[in-house]
């Protein structure tokens, strides 16, 4: 039999379980169950991950776990918890469509949206009922749910990367943040497909499938790796020779990014993102995951909001080079 991946004694796995609560019990469920299915796709000889992406992605780390749930003053705790479970399980019903044939609508400025995309909302929004009533909630599918009460706001895609997501391809995600007094203090972000999920709450760090997460240190950008989601788009939005500059002078340059090459920035695989169109739903979560990993999230213009119409991140080295090269104006001779 092959050699297990890393993971720690059961038993101290099943002590977290009881004295942390939901998010401890999440965690254990993601990476057993992941551990678990690749495992018995291999014996039913399947297709399997290489030994050291799986180890990486079962290993839980205890000590990390700890310290992030034990009490604190974190006010936000809680909406933390249950916004992984949110998370989780809107990503689990999107797999039910993944890579099968699914009814594509078009909604009234021509995007798609499929059923995985509603089903997945719904079950936000009523997890999101249930444990927070007087919060309000907007969503990309289902609009605006306002309160009269002086909570917070939620924001979700359900699907961010739909168009991926009807193509097979695994890089889509499930967003969800927090806002409250005009401040994101928490977000999550769930990739159902790759099996990775990724937040942060303000002031205690980002993680990564459990363990801290931070963005790289590369500080030229010769040497920097730049993801965009649409490049015909950026082609319209970018200044043409800042965008061409940008393209030339950094080392590597790739596509189908969406919320996933924001992701690849906070986790330190990539070191620029950039986003021609955006929506505050969009952004939510990655304003806080990219600053507690170490980097900046801001629109073209360097405002740190989730509600500008684009947005950029980097791993803050870079930022102002890039910000410059997104706004450079023609020069007509």
């Amino acid at each position: 039999m092959p050699k297990p991946a890393k993971l720690y004694l059961l038993s101290e796995q099943i002590q977290i379980h009881f004295l942390f609560g939901r998010a401890a019990a999440w965690a254990l469920t993601f990476h057993l169950h992941f551990y678990l299915s690749k495992r018995f796709a291999a014996a039913r000889g399947g297709s399997s991950l290489p030994g050291r992406t799986l180890t990486n992605a079962c290993s839980i780390h205890l000590t990390t776990l700890l310290r992030m749930l034990q009490p604190d003053s974190n006010a936000h705790q809680s909406r933390l918890e249950i916004a992984l479970e949110a998370c989780w399980r809107a990503g689990k019903i999107t797999l039910e469509y993944y890579q099968s044939p699914v009814r594509i609508d078009l909604k009234h400025d021509g995007t798609p949206v499929t059923e995985a995309d509603v089903r997945a909302e719904e079950e936000i929004r009523h997890l999101l009922a249930q444990h927070f009533p007087d919060d309000a909630v907007v969503g990309e599918e289902g609009g605006t749910q306002k309160t009269s009460s002086e909570g917070g706001t939620w924001f979700i895609d359900p699907i961010d990367g739909t168009k991926s997501f009807i193509c097979g391809v695994p890089f889509y995600a499930v967003l969800l943040a927090y806002e409250i007094a005009g401040e994101v203090v928490l977000g999550v972000v769930n990739l159902p497909a790759l099996h990775e999920m990724i937040w942060a709450s303000k002031g205690k760090g980002c993680y990564w499938n459990g363990r801290r997460a931070r963005v790289s240190s590369v500080n030229a950008l010769q040497d920097a790796r730049l993801m965009l989601s649409d490049y015909r788009q950026m082609e319209k939005d970018c200044p043409p020779l800042g965008w061409q500059q940008l393209c030339a002078e950094s080392k590597l340059q790739r596509t189908w990014g969406d919320a996933y090459g924001h992701v690849l920035v906070a986790t330190g695989r990539a070191d620029i993102m950039i986003d021609p169109r955006m929506s505050v739903w969009d952004c939510g979560p990655l304003l806080p995951i990219i600053a507690e990993a170490g980097g900046r999230f801001t629109d073209w213009q360097g405002n740190a909001t989730i509600h500008g119409p684009n947005a950029f991140s980097t791993n803050g080295f870079l930022h102002e080079a890039v910000q410059a090269k997104l706004n450079q104006a023609e020069v007509i001779v």
